[in-house]
């Protein structure tokens, strides 16, 4: 059984008493193919990433938070992919863009987009 499916294995377990066990078995791989299917594949350039291994919480402040960002911002000035992040966030265009990406927030990026310092 793959990695992926181990969160499923207690389900296939409950019901497999009551399945052929080739089908029990069947299940359980259709079920690691979907959420293998449902993982998001990230960039290649995230693994060079100076964020990796930082809580997202970080780039993504609440409002009213009082680091507002800064510590997300101070941590992409030093990253290597930091124009291939901002890249990508500049082709979103829905909420998923919002946040710190390349060291910018989403305001600050729709305002470069704009040619408005």
């Amino acid at each position: 059984m793959s990695r992926l499916s181990a969160p499923f294995a207690r389900a296939v377990g409950i019901i497999a008493p009551v399945l052929d066990p080739s089908f029990a078995a069947f299940l359980s791989e259709q079920l690691a193919y979907a959420i293998h299917d449902m993982t998001p594949i990230r960039p290649a350039w995230t693994r060079k990433a100076a964020c990796r291994g930082w809580s997202t919480s970080l780039w993504f402040p609440e409002r009213g938070d009082p680091d507002n960002g800064r510590t997300a911002k101070r941590i992409c000035a030093n990253c290597p992919v930091s124009a291939e992040c901002l890249a990508d966030a500049q082709e979103f265009t829905d909420n998923a863009a919002l946040g710190i990406w390349g060291g910018l927030s989403s305001q600050q990026r729709r305002r470069a987009r704009r040619g408005v310092a």
